[in-house]
């Protein structure tokens, strides 16, 4: 297990490729999480499918994931990780609300839409942002900076 760094905030900078866990007790996260994902990369303004309209916001991120639920896991109670948990910070530090597609990039990848409790998944997600580079962040938590340098 890496250096846990905490970054203004109370932010999580994660790496690539490394677990982060989302609990609903205190505890062990291995034993208690509701859900984990690790961000495998994060792309740039990747060549999407070809109906795949322009960005909204001037850039697109495919961020390629692998999730695993918990018999802890609500979609209810733990959001929508497909959608609505995801925002950007830009290179000059002001961050950019709630910033998915709604579509997905290439279709055939995408992460599902319903997740359900003790399963594992692999897929990408789609945000849309106006930062070609920054921090990529989810539901408050957790932080990956982007391009990967």
């Amino acid at each position: 297990m890496g250096p846990h760094i905490e970054l203004p905030g109370g932010l999580l900078l994660k790496q690539l490729g490394k677990v982060a866990y989302v609990t609903g007790a205190a505890g062990d996260p291995a034993s208690t999480f509701r859900y984990r994902i690790i961000v495998d990369s994060i792309m740039v303004d990747p060549k999407c499918d070809p109906y795949f309209p322009a960005p909204p916001r001037g850039h697109r991120l495919l961020v390629a994931v692998r999730v695993e639920t918990s018999d802890l896991y609500s979609p209810a109670t733990d959001g929508d990780l497909q959608f609505d948990r995801w925002s950007t910070i830009g290179s000059d530090g002001v961050s950019e609300g709630s910033a998915n597609s709604g579509s997905p990039c290439r279709a055939a990848t995408e992460l599902p839409f319903d997740l359900r409790p003790a399963a594992k998944y692999r897929g990408q997600i789609t945000v849309d942002t106006m930062n070609p580079a920054g921090e990529l962040v989810l539901g408050n938590t957790f932080v990956w900076k982007y391009p990967a340098t």
